[in-house]
Order: structure tokens, then C-alpha cells, then sequence
């Protein structure tokens, strides 16, 4: 093969291999504003980035059976008013959620989901990652984890569901696995009912939950219930764990101190067992009235026994936080009495002063003025009697 044949095959080469890479990369992401467009894209497999252009109105549900990427762009999905109408008079039974994962992995990103008829997001055996995702005003819940995975990013949770709030349910088909819920990130919320829970049927017989290391907040049991903390450990939500239902958590169980206030602030910790605590760190739960300082702390609302801050918690427990008068640095308080009794002193101590000031005063200066008076009283006489004897 001659050397310009060669090179002509290579050039041949090198313009077909670029032609086919910009031709999958064409196909591996799409930009979508309508929901025709993105059904379109996630029906093809080969995608694996869509970027919403425009908030979308859904009219149906939609799964997804492949790992993809949903790059919201700060944009809506929000179920119809009709496809909620249908669902409602019973037109449409069976899976109306905006977005299931049947399989694979679908990542959501920096979009809002709202007004859908049942749930937001399902993971039906397939996983669901939610980064910088909103749930609002959908009929059954928030997101319903349903014998797959879903990874919390961070996630915000309005008001979801109908007779009461909705947050993140998990479930358990009758074909589907065992569901998993995996904290990596925060959880915040409208509401603090229900944001995580367990549902109540009979299909559900066990659940995982895995805390990551960087997860600020955290999915613990706490009281024998499931429930949501924050980076301080304050409990942001607690439910009952349904009857029968194993759940296998990363952690030992929580126990949990209540900080109660003579003004009846209430403050809930989910703290790990042998958990040590400080006046201090108390203090810094409540919010203290103008004037005032957190004074003694008690080990109930009875107020007889001290706090023991020596101790390490190892069960539930209650601190009941009192106040009293702030005082000035280096002062002590003094009641009405002893105040009116210092103010009378200060008074006439004042008055004594004056009368003082009106007195005649002694020392040098007053010896000096006697001494020249009497030096000018002698020179007069001395004068007076060298004229008389002249």
C-alpha cells in the first residue's frame, strides 16, 4: 500500500471517528421545554443529561428505566389541574407520579415538582438522587420510596398530601426490594408532621436507613420512633414506626432530652447515648426575655432536684430551664428596700456637704489671712506711735 494511500485511509478514519463522537454527543444530552420533548428524551437510553428550558406543565406519569440526569435549570414540573381532576373522580388508577425510577438511576437537580395527584418522585426498585429539589402540593405525598433507593442531596418538602402531611413515605411493593433511604446531605421543611415516614399496610416488612458521614441532617430512632435531626440535634420531625416493620438504622438508637422553660418554650434533642451536656449548651436552645439570664436548671418541670450535668445521658430526660434578673458585671442585685435606703444615705450625705461649703474652713489658708491681719494691725500702731512721740 503506497504512503498516500495510507494516508487518505487514515484521513478517512479520522473524519468518520469525529463525525460518530459529535453524533453521540448530540444524542447524550438534550435540552427540553415541553413535555412531548421530554418524554421524547427519556424514552431514549442513550441520553444521560436533559436540561429543562421552560416550566412544563405534566399531564401524565412518566418512568424512566435508565440512569439519567435531570438538570432542572431552576425550572417547574407541575401536574395539570385535569390530570388531577381525573385521578380524583377515579378516571386514572394505578401509578400517577410525575417521575418513577423503575430502573437505574435518576438524579434530579435544581428543579421544583409540584401539584402532581399522587406523588412527586418514586423509586420503584430503580434509585432516586434529589439535589437541590422542591416538593409541594401533591396529592399522596412527597416522594415515595418504594422498594428502591433514594438519596436525599438536599431537599425541600412543602405542604404534600391530603388528610395530612406527606414528606418522604417508604413502602414496599409486592415484587419490589427492600427500600433504603440514604441521608447525604438536608431535609428542610414546611411542615414538622410526617416528614419522614413509614406506611401503613401490610406490604412493608423492613426498611434501611444510611447516614454518610458529611449528611448534616440525620434519619435516627429516637423514642422508639423515626425520626429527623438537624446539625444541632434538634428534632425536626418524629413518626411512629408502623407494627412489624423492621428498621435496620446505622446507628444505635437515640435518646431524647427535653428542654422545657418556665415561659413554655419546648426544644427537643436527639442525643447518642452517653451524651454529656453543659449548662451552656443548653442555654443556647432557648430564647432568653429581655433582662434576663438563664438562671438554675432542673431535671423536671417540678422544679426540686438540679440538673445533673456530671452525668452522662443514657435514657430520656427533661431539663427545666428557669431565669433571672441579669445583673451588671461585678454588681449584685438589690431589692426596693436596701435601694431606697442607699438612695436616703446617698442624700444626706450630699446635704452634709453643703453645709460644709458654709462653714468657715481651716488649715494654712485661713492661719495666713489671721497672720497678715495682725501684721497690718502693727505696723499701723508702730506708725501711730513714732508720730505721737515726735
Amino acid at each position: 500500500m503506497s504512503k498516500t494511500l495510507k494516508i487518505a485511509l487514515f484521513t478517512v478514519l479520522l473524519v468518520a471517528s469525529l463525525l460518530l463522537f459529535t453524533n453521540v454527543s448530540k444524542a447524550a444530552t438534550k435540552d427540553v421545554g415541553t413535555e412531548a420533548d421530554l418524554r421524547s428524551a427519556l424514552a431514549d437510553s442513550s441520553v444521560t443529561e436533559i436540561t429543562l428550558t421552560d416550566d412544563i406543565t405534566m399531564n401524565a406519569p412518566i418512568e424512566v428505566n435508565h440512569t439519567v440526569t435531570i438538570n432542572g435549570d431552576y425550572h417547574d414540573l407541575i401536574g395539570s389541574d385535569e390530570w388531577n381532576t381525573k385521578v380524583e373522580n377515579k378516571e386514572l388508577t394505578g401509578n400517577q407520579t410525575i417521575l418513577t425510577s423503575t430502573a437505574g438511576t435518576l438524579t434530579l437537580q435544581n428543579m421544583s415538582i409540584s401539584n402532581s395527584p399522587k406523588y412527586g418522585v418514586q423509586a420503584f426498585d430503580g434509585s432516586v438522587v434529589l439535589s437541590n429539589v422542591s416538593i409541594s402540593d401533591c396529592g399522596f405525598g412527597g416522594v415515595l420510596l418504594n422498594g428502591g433507593t433514594v438519596t436525599v442531596k438536599y431537599l425541600h418538602l412543602g405542604y404534600n398530601g391530603a388528610a395530612a402531611n406527606n414528606g418522604i413515605e417508604i413502602d414496599q411493593g409486592t415484587s419490589t426490594g427492600t427500600p433504603k433511604l440514604v441521608m447525604d446531605g438536608s431535609i428542610t421543611t414546611s411542615q414538622s408532621e410526617n416528614v419522614v415516614r413509614t406506611a401503613d399496610n401490610a406490604n412493608l416488612k423492613s426498611f434501611i436507613v444510611e447516614n454518610t458521614e458529611d449528611s448534616s441532617y440525620k434519619v435516627v430512632i429516637a423514642d422508639g420512633q423515626l425520626t429527623l435531626k438537624n446539625s444541632l440535634n434538634q428534632v425536626v420531625s418524629q413518626s411512629a414506626i408502623t407494627d412489624g416493620v423492621t428498621a435496620d438504622v446505622d446507628q444505635d438508637s437515640d435518646i431524647v432530652l427535653t428542654i422545657l422553660t418556665e415561659d413554655n418554650q419546648v426544644v427537643e434533642l436527639a442525643l447518642e447515648p452517653g451524651t454529656t451536656v453543659s449548662k451552656d449548651y443548653i442555654s443556647k436552645f432557648v430564647s432568653v426575655p429581655s433582662g434576663m439570664v438563664v438562671g438554675t436548671i432542673y431535671n423536671s418541670d417540678q422544679a426540686y432536684y438540679e440538673f445533673d450535668f456530671s452525668q452522662p445521658l443514657n435514657s430520656n430526660a427533661m431539663a427545666y430551664v428557669t431565669f433571672t434578673k441579669a445583673v451588671d458585671e461585678g454588681n449584685t442585685p438589690v431589692d426596693d428596700e436596701e435601694k431606697n435606703e442607699e438612695d436616703k444615705t446617698s442624700d444626706e450625705e450630699a446635704k452634709s456637704e453643703e453645709e460644709k461649703d458654709e462653714t468657715p474652713k481651716t488649715g494654712i489658708a485661713s492661719y495666713l489671712a489671721v497672720a497678715l491681719g495682725v501684721a497690718v494691725i502693727s505696723t499701723v500702731g508702730v506708725v501711730y506711735l513714732r508720730k505721737r512721740n515726735a
